[in-house]
């Protein structure tokens, strides 16, 4: 008999057993665990993807033009419009994008730092929706 035998006193039918029903339960067990978690991951980004913040979005833009409207002629920083709106800079970035991408806002580099201003579209876009 060999070293191994003599000191671990398992039986045969005890290895069988574990080899035909005892690792199949702990490998589907196992299985079912990441499945569950790999949609669970699935769900979160699919929620994510489908919450886009359009409304948001669209809010941020019609607040952004009707403080840029009601600022006259003398334009704002963008850190001026993320605080007067309580929006991160971020989300005042991607709005004032949006907007000069639209032609309706010129954004003016300055030693202060970048100025947007209504352009004529933007200031007859904002008088035709009274703001």
């Amino acid at each position: 008999m060999s070293i191994l035998t003599q000191t671990i006193a398992i039986p045969v039918w005890m290895l069988i057993l574990m080899g035909v029903v005892v690792l199949p339960v702990i490998v589907r067990v196992t299985g079912k665990i990441i499945r569950s978690r790999r949609q669970a991951g699935n769900i979160n980004t699919a929620e994510q993807k489908n919450k886009k913040s359009l409304p948001d979005e669209k809010e941020d833009i019609t607040n952004l033009l009707q403080l840029l409207s009601a600022g006259g002629e003398k334009g704002i920083l963008l850190r001026s419009v993320s605080d007067r709106l309580g929006i991160s800079m971020s989300a005042a970035q991607k709005a004032m994008a949006k907007l000069v991408q639209s032609r309706m806002v010129d954004e003016v580099v300055g030693v202060s730092g970048t100025r947007y201003y209504l352009t004529r579209l933007g200031k007859q876009y904002c008088t035709s929706k009274n703001m």
